[in-house]
């Protein structure tokens, strides 16, 4: 799979993430996943783009408690 087909999935995952509703006392919780998220598209390494994407994914599901 190369770098181009990994990052269109995940950038829509994150999206999604994104688009979730969260509680006015998660600002801060999102805002840490956000920061996340952004490392995953910026990068430039399939594999840190992986493990930041699901980083962010567990972090975005925590928030939501």
């Amino acid at each position: 799979m190369n770098h181009r087909s990994f990052l269109l999935p995940c950038a829509v995952l994150l999206l999604a993430a994104c688009s979730v509703p969260f509680r006015t006392s998660s600002d801060e919780k999102k805002a840490a996943c956000d920061r996340i998220a952004a490392r995953a598209i910026q990068t430039t390494s399939l594999e840190e783009a992986k493990n930041r994407a699901a980083q962010a994914a567990e972090c975005y599901a925590r928030a939501q408690q």
